[in-house]
């Protein structure tokens, strides 16, 4: 490839995500306003609830970067950096995503909104913006709903359903979150389990289970502002991630000596059983 080319290659990637970044904060700017937009008496039980805004930074590492059940990289994991303002009523989040191993970068700019709190129940909406920079270019807009009930003791149940505009596809979590265990030191375990379902989201023509998730999260608060988390969790692929790694390997067979054979696309598509973990340090302002 020539200079020329590899500048004007420079060039275009830079106005895309220009462009990209411009019209995500627009319309960002514009929620804010309708927000803000909204009756006294609702700004009113906002605010009582939470009198300043809330603002804090993360930055981490997983060890892979699972996403559906599936490992997006062929090795290694990812670096993540990201930022929330939580308004009480609306959070806007911004992240940065770049592989430990390979020229991967994802850029995602959202915003989520409260529709319901109250003392045991709790419902949101929201819309992300994606952008992946890399080896190759990709776009999508997800629109995103979670509800979740805390009127049991012992665990809360939580329904997140998130719709792809890109894909046309919706997909389903429903996770059931344990009570935290309060160790020494301020340290919390909380113990969780994830059953997925894929309404061709990720697979064409796919509708059922996806994958079975289990974990826990660790919290550690190092001081009042300062924050470190981890997590550990375990994928078990059921019939959504086999069929696509069934197809992958069926394809990977009929090319030439070149291509990745079938072991290496099962274990980068996620078609095995996998564990993967991540830290995480969050600061609060």
């Amino acid at each position: 490839m020539s200079y020329q080319q590899v500048k004007n290659r420079i060039s275009r990637q830079l106005y895309r995500l220009t462009s990209f970044v411009i019209r995500a904060f627009i319309l960002l700017a514009s929620a804010m306003t309708v927000a803000m937009a909204m009756t006294n008496n609702t700004m009113d039980q906002h605010l009582a609830k939470q009198s300043e805004s809330a603002f804090h930074v993360d930055l981490g590492v997983d060890s892979q970067y699972i996403d559906q059940g599936r490992n997006l990289l062929d090795e290694g994991g990812i670096f993540w950096g990201n930022a929330h303002w939580d308004l009480s009523y609306l959070v806007l989040d911004a992240g940065i995503g770049r592989a430990t191993h390979q020229d991967y970068t994802e850029l995602n700019i959202g915003m989520e909104f409260e529709l319901l709190s109250t003392a045991i129940f709790d419902a949101s909406t929201g819309i992300q913006f994606i952008e992946i920079f890399g080896g190759d270019r990709e776009s999508d807009v997800e629109l995103f709903t979670t509800f979740s009930y805390s009127g049991i003791d012992w665990f809360t149940p939580i329904i997140e359903h998130t719709y792809s505009l890109g894909a046309n596809g919706h997909y389903v979590e429903i996770s059931l979150q344990g009570m935290s265990i309060v160790l020494a030191r301020g340290v919390s375990v909380t113990p969780y389990v994830t059953q997925a379902f894929d309404y061709e989201f990720v697979v064409d023509g796919y509708n059922g289970v996806n994958h079975f998730q289990m974990g826990i999260n660790v919290d550690y608060p190092i001081n009042q502002r300062v924050y470190l988390s981890g997590h550990l969790s375990h994928i078990t692929p059921q019939k959504g991630i086999e069929s696509e790694r069934n197809a992958q390997i069926n394809s990977a067979s009929s090319t030439d000596s070149t291509s990745k054979s079938g072991a290496e696309v099962s274990e980068t598509k996620g078609g095995s059983k996998q564990m993967f973990a991540g830290i995480y340090l969050s600061w609060y302002f």
